[in-house]
């Protein structure tokens, strides 16, 4: 059982290129787990053997933008429009990442647990789906 084990992983690394492809002709500059504070897009990888396996698209507004709606949401300031704007930035885009990937051929979802506005790419053999 080793050996699906590898295949798997092998799989999902090979799924996240073809996504960070697709992304990267779309237009996107593309980050990876290792660029936590740079805005833009995030692709990574999980390959453990359960259901968040699979590649995840992930919107990042500025570290600018988190830290202020971070600190307004601490205050308990509703009022503060970076609060709005994180939101709206985060669903806005997550849609749209959503859309381009589904487009592209692959089978997607929105997974908003545990983190939410997180696109999770799936293998084509999962979750009914198939993809291109």
């Amino acid at each position: 059982m080793g050996d699906e084990s590898g295949d798997r992983s092998g799989v999902i690394l090979a799924l996240e290129v073809e996504v960070r492809d697709v992304l990267t002709r779309a237009g996107f500059v593309v980050h990876g787990l290792e660029d936590e504070r740079d805005a833009g897009v995030r692709v990574y990888s999980d390959v453990m053997p359960d259901a968040g396996a699979g590649v995840h698209v992930q919107w990042m507004v500025s570290d600018q933008l988190r830290t202020a709606a971070q600190a307004a949401f601490g205050r308990g300031d509703s009022t503060d429009g970076s609060r709005g704007l994180h939101r709206t930035a985060n669903e806005v885009m997550s849609k749209a990442l959503l859309e381009i990937v589904v487009s592209a051929g692959f089978a997607a979802v929105l997974a908003n647990d545990p983190v939410p506005y997180v696109v999770q790419v799936y293998l084509p053999h999962e979750n009914g789906s198939a993809s291109g």
